[in-house]
């Protein structure tokens, strides 16, 4: 299943950072691949609530990602998008 919205709040951001280096570039797909899983993972576990515990998962990998990415970009001195810089703060209190 792969979900048909193919980019949120999360990682719109992403599309305009410029790949200067394979390390961001690989970064920034890994972010959008991880964003596909979740929001696939979110549709799997509407249906079946036991399952709910992926798309945690996969948020912790996401979040990890985009730390990476946040660091990578201002080691590079490049702008960091404000849609990554977006906490869900309620939902990060409780993984």
């Amino acid at each position: 299943m792969t979900s048909a919205l193919t980019s949120s709040l999360l990682t719109a951001g992403c599309k305009d950072i410029p790949k200067k280096t394979g390390v961001i570039g690989d970064l920034v797909n890994e972010i959008l691949a991880v964003e596909v899983q979740m929001q696939d993972a979110h549709v799997v576990a509407k249906q079946d609530p036991d399952k709910g515990e992926q798309v945690l998962d996969l948020y912790v990998r996401f979040l990890e990602r985009r730390d990476l990415l946040i660091a990578q970009l201002q080691k590079e001195g490049m702008a960091v998008p404000w849609q990554l810089r977006v906490k869900i703060d309620e939902f990060e209190q409780t993984v």
